[in-house]
């Protein structure tokens, strides 16, 4: 199963891809107690698109997301100002301070998280074991 969205990063985009990513996850069948985390862990990473890659101007951002060989696999790709990871000191989020939690909830969420900088833009790969059945009632 597969998710394809090409957004203009603004708040009011990102709150109608959050919902139609919920939308994907219930309909593969996603474990209902870990579509929050995942939701939350995405929108969390297009946040950091918007504030740091575009600087809160918006520009253009794909998300793609695939359910394929038990994993779940999220890409994020911008247009905006390339981002590297690796220089970034860890963040606890036991540590109460507004500002820089995403990186932390992003990196507990998902089992992948890799930064690809390229010349224009980042390309952000996030992946996780798909959880199973959804655990709502179904009918017999």
């Amino acid at each position: 199963m597969k998710w394809d969205l090409c957004i203009d990063c603004e708040p009011h985009s990102l709150r109608s891809a959050r919902a139609s990513f919920r939308g994907f996850l219930e309909s593969t069948g996603f474990s209902c107690a870990l579509i929050d985390p995942v939701v939350l862990a995405v929108d969390e990473a297009c946040a950091n698109v918007y504030r740091h890659a575009y600087r809160g101007s918006g520009g253009p951002l794909w998300i793609r997301a695939r359910r394929r060989n038990g994993r779940l696999r999220v890409l994020l790709r911008d247009r905006g100002i390339p981002f590297d990871a690796a220089g970034l000191p860890e963040r606890d989020l036991e540590e109460v301070r507004p500002g820089g939690l995403g990186l932390p909830i992003i990196k507990r969420v998902f089992d992948r998280v890799e930064y690809r900088p390229r010349r224009v833009g980042t390309l952000l790969i996030l992946e996780k074991p798909f959880s199973g059945e959804s655990t709502e009632a179904r009918p017999s």
